[in-house]
Parts: structure tokens; sequence; C-alpha cells
């Protein structure tokens, strides 16, 4: 309902996002120039890489904030776009730019993806289950813990 009313706008910028990643199976295959932007997502310009494009755009809705948009976008780019969530920056240091120092991680070293996909292997899920989606949850658990631990 929240999207009701500009849903031609998102629906468009979707489809740009979409097309922009139509031929990367993962964000390790997105070339590292794609992700380059560092400065401000409120300031990004229309230019820009078309899921960050996206998630601007979203994150000018009442309601939608960096978690919200990051979810939106992962729905439909799964294997592209990782979920932002303060956990996760927490244990990654990583801040608003989330997704850039991820990106170059797995592009600097194929084996951490080939570890994600050989651990959601080990645990049983289905192929369809990106290895950003492992990465996701692993992340969360991890400084879910360290947060439990830290209280004890």
């Amino acid at each position: 309902m929240i999207l009701y009313r500009r849903r031609e706008e998102f629906n468009y910028f979707l489809a740009k996002a979409v097309q922009a990643c139509s031929g990367y199976a993962s964000l390790s295959q997105v070339p590292l120039e794609k992700t380059s932007y560092t400065g401000r997502i409120k300031l990004l310009p229309d230019t820009a890489w078309a899921p960050f494009v996206l998630e601007k755009r979203l994150r000018e809705v009442d309601g939608i904030g960096a978690v919200r948009a990051s979810k939106l976008i992962a729905r439909k780019l799964p294997h592209i776009y990782p979920i932002y969530d303060e956990r996760v920056t927490a244990l990654t240091g990583a801040g608003e730019q989330y997704l850039r120092p991820l990106h170059i991680a797995l592009v600097e070293d194929p084996g951490i993806e080939q570890t994600l996909k050989a651990l959601r292997e080990a645990v049983g899920l289905r192929e369809s289950i990106s290895a950003l989606r492992v990465f996701d949850v692993l992340a969360w658990m991890e400084q879910t813990d360290l947060l439990r631990g830290s209280e004890r």
C-alpha cells in the first residue's frame, strides 16, 4: 500500500534495476565500477547504477529506510543485492556503504562466494537461495551471538 501511489514510478525504476543486473549471476560478476559510488544515497544522481537509484527512490517514501529498501530490492535481485541491517553493518563496519565493501571482497576473493555456496549446500538449502542471503543470515546470527555474549 505504501508504494501504491507511485507504483508506475517504482515499476519503472525496478525494471531498470532488473535490466541493469540481467547479465550477472551474482554480485561478484558485477563490474566494480558499477558500485563505486561512495556519497550519500540522498545525493545519488539518477545516472548511477540502477539498483542504487531504485534504493534512493524507495527511501524517499516515509517509512522506508535503508533496511526496508534493501529488503525490497533484494527480493527482486537476490543474487545481486545484499540486505542492509544494523547488526550486519555493526559486525562488518561497513556503515551506509554496505554493498561496496562486500562487492570488493567477493571480487577479490572468489573463495568467499564458494564457501557461502558450500555452506548453503551443507545445510540443505536450495540453490535458489543466493550466496548473499547465506552471508546475510550468517552475519546477522554472528552479530546476534556477539550481542548476547556481551549481555552476560
